[in-house]
């Protein structure tokens, strides 16, 4: 295989007089059929990986706007959480606000990660602390500290959860 390759690239070098002494001009033409051939696959593959490259990029390209978008959207939300005994009205309005720009996030592929109840996941949980507790099964997400979030495929901000921790012998200390 190396040597073929090797021949092949002398034989590219060559000029058509060289390239008519060593070959009958059948051969020349089968030659070049194979190389024109050749260079239409690779061609081909060229477009394919670039269009495939650039769908990907067009993909994800807002995603740096819509994790700071997020992060303002949690703050907001605490606000909102503290303040709802202060003024209800004001808070009423602001939680619709809130959640008419999750609506058109999730439009654009942004969707939240599913976390309280659910086995803890390091690819899309990132752990706060730990919890002893006998109402989850042990490394299940008992409470979210942060919201995180999904583009598409790929998380966008990892959930802050508390892990439960089942009570056994090795963690009391009396």
């Amino acid at each position: 295989m190396v040597q073929e390759i090797s021949a092949k690239t002398q034989i590219s070098k060559m000029n058509d007089d060289e390239l008519a002494s060593l070959f009958t001009k059948k051969e020349l033409a089968e030659f070049y059929s194979e190389a024109l051939n050749q260079l239409q696959i690779e061609y081909e593959n060229y477009q394919k990986r670039t269009e495939k490259d650039l769908r990907i990029s067009y993909k994800y390209t807002s995603q740096n706007i819509i994790k700071e978008l997020l992060k303002q959207l949690d703050i907001l939300e605490k606000a909102i959480k503290y303040e709802e005994n202060i003024n209800s009205n004001l808070t009423n309005n602001l939680s619709a606000i809130v959640k008419t720009f999750y609506e058109i996030l999730q439009g654009y592929g942004v969707t939240p990660i599913e976390a309280i109840g659910k086995p803890f996941d390091p690819k899309c949980h990132e752990a706060m602390f730990t919890k002893i507790t006998k109402d989850y099964p042990d490394m299940t997400v008992v409470e979210e500290l942060e919201k995180g979030f999904i583009l598409y495929d790929r998380v966008l901000i990892p959930s802050k959860v508390i892990v439960s921790q089942t009570a056994t012998s090795d963690y009391i200390t009396t």
